[in-house]
């Protein structure tokens, strides 16, 4: 049903019909395009295209499911959906999601060639040690208040999970009091990795700025690990680097922008 629902905004949405499109079939009035049957199978990897195209069976099954959904759409539309107020969310929400992606993709994709990952892997060999760090951490939005914490953090006595659930805007801190269980040094985002990296067992260390706030990390485990070759993990390090890029991409953006937030409202936020 979410595919079928996601398949309906997306064709609402489609870019209007290019003279160079072919027009497969049409629905109505409405034209069936391969462009717009292209668009729905975009993130299938260029194996399962080669397969895809040489089985006609398939090729057919692809055009009659978008034929189907072009059915609903149009279903949808003469019952006056477009006016329901979930629709209107689905389909800014889409639209967001595309936008911010597309930007992301277009400033970030030409940096990751070959040499560009190599120099990245060969300067950065100890962020692919496959040594472990288990931590627990306080995210807020104010540096003053991480300050506050971080002294009450070390203080006599302190429990630490008590305090992220008090005081930590992490979404998951009511069931996780603030463990982020094990992870290596890619799973996180640079600012927060390279501290936790430098920690002793038992350590705790901040104010650590991230694009999520301000932290206050506290590592209880470290399991030693070692460095692979590059040709072992050449898309992990694209992976890396490409998030370390969009991390900086963000953290530009957002020094430029005019944000303000309202803490007593995001305290009480709930899904």
């Amino acid at each position: 049903m979410n595919k079928i629902y996601i398949t309906l905004v997306a064709l609402a949405l489609s870019a209007p019909v290019t003279v160079m499109a072919a027009v497969l079939a049409h629905v109505g009035d409405k034209p069936i395009t391969d462009e717009m049957v292209k668009s729905e199978y975009d993130t299938i990897s260029g194996d399962q295209k080669k397969s895809i195209n040489e089985d006609p069976a398939t090729r057919r099954n692809m055009v009659d499911n978008a034929i189907n959904a072009e059915i609903l759409v149009q279903a949808a539309k003469k019952a006056g959906f477009e006016k329901d107020e979930e629709y209107r969310h689905a389909v800014d929400r889409f639209e967001r999601q595309f936008l911010a992606s597309k930007f992301m993709q277009k400033a970030v994709e030409p940096k990751l060639g070959r040499a560009e990952l190599k120099k990245f892997f060969d300067g950065n060999k100890t962020f692919f040690d496959s040594t472990q760090v288990c931590a627990m951490h306080i995210v807020v939005q104010e540096e003053a208040e991480a300050n506050k914490i971080l002294a009450q953090a070390k203080g006599k006595g302190a429990k630490f999970e008590e305090l992220a659930k008090k005081s930590s805007l992490d979404p998951s801190v009511q069931e996780n009091k603030g463990n982020l269980g094990c992870f290596t040094r890619d799973r996180m985002v640079p600012e927060f990795a390279a501290t936790a990296f430098n920690m002793r067992k038992g350590e705790i260390k901040g104010p650590v700025h991230t694009m999520y706030g301000y932290h206050v990390i506290k590592v209880y485990d470290i399991k030693a690990g070692k460095v692979p070759g590059y040709e072992e993990i050449e898309q992990q390090v694209k992976e890396v680097y490409r998030n370390k890029l969009v991390s900086e991409l963000i953290n530009e953006l957002r020094s430029k922008a005019t944000i303000k937030i309202e803490e007593e409202e995001v305290k009480t936020f709930k899904l």
